[in-house]
């Protein structure tokens, strides 16, 4: 990603240019709770590390946030969805579709 692509943009402006806050993706993410996944993200205002993958443990989703456990590292991640790229999940979804 380029470094401007997110200025001189505001949460609800980049909402609705990624299409975050539809219910689509809302139901699919509270259909997959409790399943491991690996959420893709980026931060483009962070100097070192814009990009970052957090794994764990879907414990609860909303319409703009994850909450994530990482049972390894005993460490939970609130992730805000406006810098989430997209989320790989380690088991089928079939039959949580």
């Amino acid at each position: 990603m380029q470094n401007d692509y997110y200025q001189n943009m505001d949460v609800n402006s980049i909402m609705y240019r990624n299409n975050i806050g539809n219910d689509f993706m809302e139901n699919i993410l509270k259909k997959t709770e409790k399943i491991k996944a690996k959420v893709y993200m980026s931060f483009p205002y962070m100097e070192n590390n814009k990009d970052k993958v957090f794994e764990g443990i879907i414990e609860s989703t909303g319409k703009d946030y994850i909450l994530l456990n990482d049972v390894s590292k005993k460490e939970w991640y609130l992730l805000p969805l406006v810098f989430m790229n997209y989320i790989q999940f380690e088991e089928n979804l079939d039959k949580y579709l």
